[in-house]
Order: C-alpha cells, then sequence, then structure tokens
C-alpha cells in the first residue's frame, strides 16, 4: 500500500486506451492524482484488447508499456502482494454473489484508505465500498 492516489483496474485503462465512456475521467485522474496499476491488471488488458477487442498484440503492448512508463506507476505482483490478494479473494469472493477476480484482488490489495479505485466493474466497486475505499465508477 503505497502513497495515496488512485488505483486503476483493467477496465479504466481499457476505457482509456479505447477512447470509450469514462476515458475522460481517466485522464483527470491519471493528471491530477498519482496512478498506480499492479502489473497482473496490465496482463489483463493486454488480454481483453487483444482476444475481445481483436486488437495487435504488439501495438497493444506498446500502448500499454508506454502509460506504464509515463503516466500510470507499474506495481509488481510480489509475493507479499499475491498473498493478500489470494487472502482477500478467499475472504471476499462468492460464486452467486461476488464473482471477484484475482486481478480485481489485486487492486483491491494494493489500495489505501486515501486512495481512489477507478472500475468499469460494478463487482468490484461495491466490495471495495464495503472495504471502505473510495471508488469512482466509470
Amino acid at each position: 500500500m503505497a502513497e495515496s492516489g488512485v488505483v486503476l483496474d483493467s477496465g479504466a485503462v481499457i476505457a482509456l486506451l479505447l477512447d470509450e465512456s469514462g476515458a475522460e475521467t481517466v485522464e483527470m485522474l491519471v493528471r491530477t492524482a498519482e496512478a498506480r496499476m499492479v502489473t497482473v491488471n496490465a496482463a489483463e488488458v493486454v488480454d481483453v484488447l487483444v482476444r475481445v477487442h481483436r486488437g495487435d498484440p504488439d501495438r497493444i503492448t506498446v500502448q500499454v508499456e508506454e502509460l506504464l512508463s509515463s503516466v500510470v506507476k507499474p506495481i509488481d505482483a510480489s509475493v507479499e502482494l499475491a498473498s493478500r490478494a489470494g487472502e482477500l479473494r478467499a475472504r471476499l469472493y462468492d460464486r452467486r454473489t461476488r464473482r471477484l477476480s484475482i486481478a480485481d484482488c489485486f487492486v483491491l490489495a494494493i489500495a489505501g484508505t486515501d486512495d481512489r479505485i477507478a472500475t468499469t466493474d460494478a463487482t468490484l466497486a461495491a466490495v471495495a465500498r464495503d472495504e471502505g475505499l473510495q471508488v469512482v465508477v466509470l
């Protein structure tokens, strides 16, 4: 849990890169706060943009790398962080009512009480609020 700012989930970055609804909000957040994203979520961005949106893998990888080397601070998935994310998923996941991905739990694991989580995911937003975190829903 680093300095306060904004933690981006993959949906926020996808919205930004595709200029979808919420992109302007993400742009404002990364300009005005310390923006961070776990590298696990970067993998999810590449996956969705290539597999679902049929993007060019090389171009997508360059876009994500540029974002993580300029305006968004990448957070590596250390063993400590992975353990925290795993503990959160074990405690918070419910197959019927709270289908949190492990990537969502990495977002929760790095968020501090002064951070905001920027997300397009309603389940992640609800769980984050339940955990006392601030959320920006895109």
